[in-house]
């Protein structure tokens, strides 16, 4: 579905199926976006509720998956286990966020975007207070497996509920903003790692129970909300009174036409999302590690370059955002990651501060940049009534590519 049209950068291909059932594409003209003051001022109070909570959700799934590379050192001695066999606990979560998107996908699309989630999170707080007080290496690795599980599960329905409420106008902008709540908890994280964890007697686990209460206030907090309205909408005013066994058979029946219809498009969106999730965790996770390991600058100062990178990512994520509503998604992406590439040398070769801290604030500009896109890139290609599972599903399957390039990174 569409697939070759993603060859035409410039050409502003919509591909779509029709009421029918035919697959349609057609050029649609580029309009340049409105000023950004006026895009923000096109939401309403509830599209400002749904996105806010989602970029809180997401921000702090971002923050509870990268605690653990902040204090990866301090956990290898905590333990007594290399670098690398720490790494293992990282992959673990990766490999099972596809089962938790998955799952907790189907759910969100059969029965709505707001008790999904809030459960997830509950789940999520609870295994970060596990992940500080467990003693032994096999039940640490445990816990961060059914880690991943919970964590695969925020990313689409945060994404479905902030995106599928937003006023088309402003979804490029706010995509890239969604998307900047992993480097906002990865911001996060790296603040704590320095102001709390250093001077605490707790050390590391305090960086492990604030992610807890964050994540838990996130999750408390939408069990207050309404149902995201355009979920309920399109389920039908009696959708509350469907008996399980009937929705379920809807649901069946609806998966199995989407199938048929968008499994090129699936595809193609986890080989997309897999070239994505190397960019962004190759550039990220081991990289507080390598400031330290290689370049032997103190835990603090890996911190603060961190800190730096993800101020300038998300700056980047909101500039292509923004201009992928006129440039087009794909085409924003691609020049995103040329101006990355040239920043490698930068980010990687100086072993002085100054040089070394800019090519991480640039590099990280320029990946999550392009990442600013995939939250809406994803939902515009998602069957409608899966957007929810699919776009969550794609994304966390291209992280299966990662678990055999993580031990060669450490």
């Amino acid at each position: 579905m569409g697939i070759l049209q993603n060859l035409k950068l410039w050409k502003n291909n919509v591909t779509h199926i029709d009421v029918h059932g035919n697959e349609v594409t057609e050029e649609v003209p580029r309009v340049m976006p409105p000023p950004p003051w006026k895009v923000i001022a096109l939401l309403d109070l509830k599209a400002w509720l749904y996105f806010c909570l989602g970029l809180a959700a997401w921000t702090a799934d971002g923050y509870d998956f990268n605690a653990v590379n902040l204090v990866a050192t301090d956990l290898s001695t905590a333990y007594n286990k290399d670098l690398s066999d720490i790494t293992l606990s990282i992959t673990l979560t990766l490999l099972f966020r596809s089962l938790g998107a998955l799952i907790f996908g189907i759910i969100s699309d059969c029965f709505g975007r707001k008790w999904p989630l809030s459960v997830d999170l509950w789940i999520l707080a609870g295994l970060q207070i596990a992940t500080a007080y467990v003693t032994e290496f096999s039940s640490f690795i445990a816990v961060r497996a059914i880690f991943g599980i919970a964590m695969g599960g925020v990313w689409g329905l945060a994404a479905a509920m902030s995106m599928e409420n937003m006023p088309v106008e402003a979804r490029g902008l706010f995509s890239g903003l969604l998307q900047q709540g992993y480097s906002l908890g990865y911001l996060i994280a790296a603040i704590i790692n320095i102001t709390l964890v250093r001077h605490t007697s707790e050390g590391y686990k305090a960086i492990f129970e604030f992610g807890a209460g964050f994540t838990g206030l996130v999750a408390l907090t939408i069990m207050f909300i309404p149902e995201s309205h355009i979920f309920a909408n399109a389920d039908g005013e009696n959708a509350g009174q469907m008996p399980f066994r009937i929705k379920a058979a809807g649901v069946w029946r609806d998966l199995k036409v989407a199938s048929r219809s968008y499994w090129k498009m699936f595809l193609y969106c986890s080989v997309l999302s897999m070239g994505f999730n190397w960019m962004s965790h190759g550039s990220q996770d081991i990289y507080p590690s390598y400031l330290k390991v290689q370049k032997g600058f103190s835990s603090d100062q890996a911190s603060v370059a961190t800190i730096v990178g993800q101020c300038g990512a998300i700056v980047g994520g909101a500039i292509c955002g923004y201009y992928s509503q006129f440039f087009g998604r794909r085409l924003t992406a691609v020049v995103a990651c040329c101006f990355g590439a040239c920043m490698i040398p930068l980010w990687t070769v100086p072993n002085t501060w100054s040089p070394i801290v800019a090519g991480t604030s640039l590099i990280q500009a320029a990946v999550n940049g392009a990442w600013g896109i995939m939250p809406i890139l994803l939902n515009e290609y998602a069957p409608p009534q899966f957007r929810g599972v699919f776009p969550g599903t794609v994304y966390q399957l291209g992280e299966f590519a990662l678990p055999r390039g993580r031990p060669f990174a450490a």
